[in-house]
């Protein structure tokens, strides 16, 4: 039964394996031709005859039986073989194109890489020639410390501003005293003599930096910027503190305008007011700041 169960359960008359020809399942053959009860019965009848040549109909049913396994199985060896070459075939045709591919990817890239070579080079000389006038500049000034980069005109306009803007907060109430405008007009006066103060300091402090020059004549020019610079500062400041001095002695705007530089000359410290002081001690800190950045 279990036997007859497994003949029932198979596709074909081959034994189940992976080789391309497969051994031929004669029992399942057996079974289905009912050899075993045909060759008994015709053995009683003493058939086929003893000298019989050809093949009876029970034979004939076996060689076709066998027959037509064998045709299947050429068939589908020649299917399979078909379809493997028609996918070599397809596998040919596809590595034609990955290497036709490939070898325009390759002519590209370097076809890149020399234009990009070519671009380089004269970066790559800029560079070196740039870097060959450093060193020769270095050399010829005996330089050995690093440049030191500008830091932007933003910060320095910035840094001017709040120079500005410190010293004329601090003296805006002072020359508020006397104004007709009150502490507007002791606010502008401020931001005047600040702006002055401020923009001069700095102008006078970028000719001072002549003063480390190599050469003999920035070195003068340093030194007389130097120079202007102390005696603007003084001169400047100490007039602004006349001039808040004589507010403070309660004398008219415009006279106290005229008196200031006078006085200033007949007794440059002669400052009787504290605020005056504080006055000069300001804008001399700020010019100096100024001069310094």
């Amino acid at each position: 039964m279990i036997d007859k169960l497994k003949s029932l359960l198979k596709s074909d008359d081959l034994l189940p394996t992976l080789s391309v020809f497969p051994e031929i399942d004669d029992e399942k053959i057996k079974l289905d031709l009912k050899l075993e009860s045909l060759g008994s019965s015709r053995g009683q009848q003493n058939q086929p005859a003893p000298l019989t040549v050809q093949a009876d109909h029970v034979e004939s049913a076996i060689i076709k039986r066998i027959g037509d396994l064998r045709k299947k199985g050429l068939e589908n060896y020649e299917n399979n073989r078909q379809i493997y070459n028609e996918r070599l075939l397809r596998a040919s045709n596809l590595r034609k194109e990955v290497e036709i591919v490939a070898g325009n990817a390759k002519g590209d890239y370097l076809t890149a890489v020399r234009g990009w070579k070519a671009q380089m080079t004269s970066t790559t000389e800029r560079l070196y020639e740039t870097f060959q006038a450093r060193k020769d500049f270095r050399e010829r000034h005996g330089l050995h410390r690093p440049a030191k980069h500008f830091e932007g005109w933003i910060l320095f306009i910035s840094i001017t501003i709040i120079f500005i803007g410190i010293e004329s907060s601090l003296n805006a109430f002072m020359f508020s005293r006397g104004n007709e405008q009150g502490l507007l007009g002791g606010l502008l006066t401020a931001v005047i003599f600040s702006a002055v103060n401020v923009i001069l300091s700095i102008l006078l402090g970028m000719g001072s930096c002549g003063l480390n020059h190599r050469y003999l004549f920035r070195r003068v020019t340093g030194l007389a910027c130097l120079g202007s610079w102390i005696a603007f500062a003084a001169a400047l400041n100490l007039t602004v503190a006349h001039f808040r001095d004589l507010i403070d002695a309660e004398v008219d705007w415009a006279r106290a305008v005229q008196s200031a530089i006078p006085k200033l000359k007949v007794d440059p410290l002669g400052l009787a007011s504290m605020d005056s002081w504080f006055l000069l001690a300001v804008g001399g800190i700020i010019s100096l700041l100024a001069f310094i950045k």
